[in-house]
């Protein structure tokens, strides 16, 4: 990841952008590209690159829901659980550079 004041910022909009897919509700098709973007958002975090990061965190939102849709998809469903347990795994990650989700962890467990 990057340092410094740049890497809080990236973090603090990954973690916000990661914490909106808890909420989805989105056909089969749909929840294969969120879990193809977790996957690339995954190894960018992992790289420490910041542009891939934030390429990785624009395809997330795109694959999430969609204001108007052009053809009928199939009926919307809540994350499965590969994809809820992938989800998971990186806002727990990413949450560690968040400074006030950090530090509000820390408190509630003392």
């Amino acid at each position: 990841m990057p340092t410094g004041g740049k890497r809080q910022d990236v973090a603090q909009q990954t973690h916000e952008s990661l914490g909106r897919v808890g909420a989805w509700r989105l056909g089969a098709a749909q929840w294969k590209a969120v879990a193809e973007a977790l996957d690339n958002l995954e190894r960018a975090w992992d790289a420490g690159n910041v542009l891939d990061l934030r390429v990785a965190v624009a395809r997330l939102e795109l694959a999430g829901p969609r204001l108007a849709s052009m053809r009928i998809e199939d009926e919307p469903l809540t994350s499965p659980p590969e994809v809820r347990e992938r989800w998971s795994m990186l806002m727990l990650k990413i949450a560690d550079e968040v400074p006030d989700v950090g530090e509000a962890d820390q408190e509630g467990a003392g």
